[in-house]
């Protein structure tokens, strides 16, 4: 895969995710998928750029008694990771991890869409 251009203005409208889109998965009904592409990661040693082959995010676990907000991230090191947060918040989004989605879930939901 050809690595994208980075810089300033790229980093700045967030165009480095544009290659990684989330969307509902049909089976199992309860993960999001990821698609293939790529980012830059920027830290104190310089660019580096971090291929993602694509894939399923963790099964998410519906709430049972009220709604909870759910961050789909990436970290800088292509894994994809779920964050729990509340019914009021997001969850605070850790140091090296890029969020791609933000989900609101019901009490006992079955299915993502």
């Amino acid at each position: 895969m050809m690595n994208p251009l980075y810089g300033e203005i790229l980093r700045k409208i967030l165009s480095n995710f544009s290659t990684l889109r989330v969307e509902a998965q049909n089976n199992p009904d309860m993960t999001i998928k990821v698609t293939s592409g790529g980012f830059w990661f920027y830290d104190d040693l310089g660019s580096h750029y971090i291929d993602y082959a694509g894939g399923n995010s963790p099964s998410l676990v519906s709430p049972s008694d009220t709604a909870v907000w759910n961050i789909i991230t990436i970290s800088f090191s292509g894994v994809i990771n779920i964050l729990q947060g509340d019914q009021t918040s997001f969850p605070e989004v850790p140091r090296y991890r890029y969020p791609l989605a933000a989900i609101l879930l019901q009490p006992n939901t079955t299915k993502i869409t």
